[in-house]
């Protein structure tokens, strides 16, 4: 399931992923067409963007014995249930590590 969500991150958030480097193509949904096709690219505020990942800054922890952040370019970490209370019990995962926690399968948490 850990490299199924690498794969998930490098598909929909990866700078070399096909989806983030294929012409979009737009569909006018708004009035009659003149069978013209125009191009109506909505300007993006780049400054309100995500930056794209570069597949080193996504790390996937197989063991307890790994770095949780290897490097500080490190931008997304993906553990197990099974792993995470080992790395607490260690020191390695502290409350303010993350900025986010995204939690699949939620209903597997507990106290």
């Amino acid at each position: 399931a850990r490299y199924h969500w690498e794969n998930e991150f490098q598909q929909w958030l990866g700078r070399d992923s096909r989806i983030n480097n294929e012409k979009q193509t737009r569909v006018n949904l708004g009035g009659e067409s003149d069978g013209e096709e125009e191009d109506d690219q909505e300007e993006v505020d780049e400054s309100n963007c995500m930056e794209l990942l570069d597949d080193s800054q996504i790390h996937v922890l197989t063991s307890g014995k790994d770095s949780v952040l290897p490097s500080s370019n490190t931008k997304v970490v993906i553990c197990s249930y099974g792993l995470a209370p080992a790395l607490v019990a260690a020191g390695k995962i502290y409350p303010g590590l993350f900025r986010v926690a995204i939690v699949d399968e939620s209903h597997m948490l507990k106290n």
